[in-house]
């Protein structure tokens, strides 16, 4: 499972990426694109799409990236997270994120 790296903006080398092993009765597979490769769909039992408002979504995005995360310029500021969030975020979101409720089971 590669594994991405927000300091260097880009993934780990594949040498220091998680490896699954094993069986299990239950996988639980998180993430923006769980729904957008048919051949993965297909292989899960029950999809959950959590619908969060979209003024939440950017909040905590927000409050994440000013704690946690800095731009390639070495810093970030609110202007600059809602101006990204507006022009990119959203968009792609809205293009291909969203469209992916309808192989949803359940939409909470």
């Amino acid at each position: 499972m590669p594994i991405y790296d927000f300091s260097l903006f880009n993934r780990l080398d594949s040498s220091k990426w998680k490896k699954v092993e094993g069986v299990y009765d239950i996988i639980i597979i998180e993430g923006l694109f769980a729904f957008y490769y048919k051949k993965l769909r297909e292989m899960l039992n029950l999809k959950i799409y959590l619908k969060t408002p979209e003024r939440l979504c950017f909040e905590r995005r927000l409050e994440r990236n000013l704690e946690n995360r800095k731009g390639p310029s070495g810093k970030t500021d609110k202007e600059f997270e809602k101006e990204y969030y507006d022009k990119y975020v959203l968009a792609s979101y809205k293009k291909y994120i969203l469209p992916m409720i309808e192989y949803a089971d359940i939409v909470l």
